[in-house]
C-alpha cells in the first residue's frame, strides 16, 4: 500500500482511472488489487467517480477516482510540525512533508536516536570513521555504512555536518622523497596499472612529489582520503592527469576536477596525438560537458584531431606509449 500511496503523492493530477491504479500495482492479483482501492477509499485517499460507472467485476470497482491529497498528506504533516518542535535544529525533516506516513514510521527510531545524540553533544567538532560514528549515533557500528543510514542522514541534510570520513580504499601511490620538503608539490595520478608501473622508475628523475595510480573511476572516491595518507600542505599541491582519451577517461578526469585541483597532464596527451589511434569504446557514452572543457586544453587542430577519432570510434589509450617514451615525456616536459 505504501508505494501507491508514494505514487499518488507524486501523481500531478487529481484524476487517476482504475487501469493506471492497476498499472502501479503488477504483482497483485484482482481481489488483492480491489482490496487495496476499497481500504484506500475507506481512508477517504480516493473517491470514486460515480459519472465514470463500474467495472463490472466483482468487488466492483469505480473506472475512475478523485484523488484526495489532503487525506494523504495531512497526517504527515502533522507529524513533521511535531519533530520540529522537539528535534534538534540541524535535523532537517521537510523531506518527508511530501512522503507517506508510512516511510517517517520507518525512520523515526533512528531519527529519535539522532536527535538524542544532538541535544546530548550537538554537531561533532573532529571527524570520525563511518562506523565510530555509527556506534556513537545509533549504537550500530554497521547502521551508517551497510543499513541505510547513510540515506538516512542525508534525507534530513544532517550528512555533511557529522564530520563523517566516508569508507573509502586507500590510494595506491609512489613517493619521491627527494622531492617531500619542497614547498610546492605536484602529483602525478595515472589511469591504469600498466602506464603507472611504467612510470615508477622515473619518479626519482621527475620534479613530483608523488605517482598515483587511479585504478579507473575509482579515484573519485579514494582521492578523499590522501590528505590522510600523505600529509602534505595541499594548498600547495598541483595534482595532475592522465588518462586515456576516450569517453570513459575523460569523464573520469572531469569527475575528478569537481573534487580536487586538477589539470590535465598535457605533455602525455600531445605525445599520444602523434600516434595512431586504436580501434574500439565505440560503445561508451560521451559527457558532452566534460568532452568540452577537456578540449579547451588543445589547440583548433589538436581538438579536431580528437572528435574525428573519438566519433570513428577510435581512441588513444595510455598504452600507446611504450615505457621509453612515457618516461622521456615526464623527464624532459615543461611542467606548468
Amino acid at each position: 500500500m505504501d508505494e501507491l500511496k508514494q505514487f499518488l503523492v507524486r501523481y500531478k493530477f487529481s484524476k487517476i482511472t482504475i487501469l493506471q491504479l492497476a498499472e502501479q500495482c503488477p504483482q497483485l492479483g484482482y481481489e488483492q488489487f480491489a482490496e487495496l482501492i476499497i481500504h484506500l477509499e475507506q481512508q477517504k485517499i480516493l473517491t470514486a467517480i460515480k459519472s465514470s460507472h463500474t467495472n463490472g467485476k466483482q468487488p466492483s470497482l469505480a473506472n475512475a477516482y478523485k484523488i484526495n491529497k489532503t487525506v494523504v498528506l495531512q497526517n504527515v504533516r502533522e507529524q513533521v510540525k511535531q519533530l520540529k518542535k522537539i528535534f534538534h535544529p540541524a535535523i532537517s525533516v521537510e523531506y518527508y512533508l511530501t512522503k507517506t506516513s508510512d516511510e517517517l514510521e520507518g525512520d523515526l527510531t533512528a531519527l529519535q536516536q539522532l536527535n538524542q545524540y544532538l541535544l546530548k553533544n550537538d554537531l561533532p567538532k573532529t571527524k570520525a570513521m563511518a562506523q565510530e560514528r555509527s556506534y556513537e549515533i545509533f549504537n550500530n557500528e554497521k547502521f551508517i555504512s551497510e543499513y541505510g543510514g547513510k540515506k538516512l542522514l542525508e534525507k534530513v541534510k544532517t550528512w555533511d555536518l557529522l564530520e563523517i570520513w566516508p569508507i573509502a580504499d586507500p590510494v595506491s601511490f609512489a613517493v619521491n622523497p627527494l622531492n617531500l620538503g619542497n614547498d610546492l608539490h605536484k602529483f602525478l595520478i595515472i589511469e591504469n596499472k600498466a602506464t603507472f608501473y611504467s612510470l615508477l622508475p622515473a619518479l626519482k628523475d621527475s620534479t613530483f612529489t608523488a605517482l598515483i595510480y587511479g585504478q579507473g573511476n575509482a579515484i573519485t572516491g579514494t582521492i578523499q582520503v590522501l590528505h590522510e595518507q600523505l600529509p602534505v600542505n595541499y594548498e600547495h599541491v598541483q595534482f595532475y592527469y592522465f588518462g586515456d582519451i576516450d569517453a570513459e577517461g575523460i569523464s573520469i578526469w572531469y569527475s575528478l576536477k569537481q573534487k580536487v585541483n586538477v589539470k590535465l597532464a598535457l605533455p602525455f596527451y600531445l605525445a599520444c596525438l602523434q600516434k595512431s589511434a586504436a580501434k574500439g569504446k565505440e560503445y561508451q557514452r560521451r559527457n558532452e560537458e566534460a568532452f568540452q572543457v577537456f578540449l579547451d586544453y588543445f589547440d583548433v587542430m589538436q581538438q579536431k584531431q580528437i572528435r574525428e577519432i573519438l566519433k570513428k570510434g577510435f581512441y588513444y589509450p595510455q598504452e600507446i606509449l611504450n615505457v621509453e617514451e612515457l618516461q622521456s615525456v615526464w623527464r624532459n616536459a615543461r611542467w606548468t
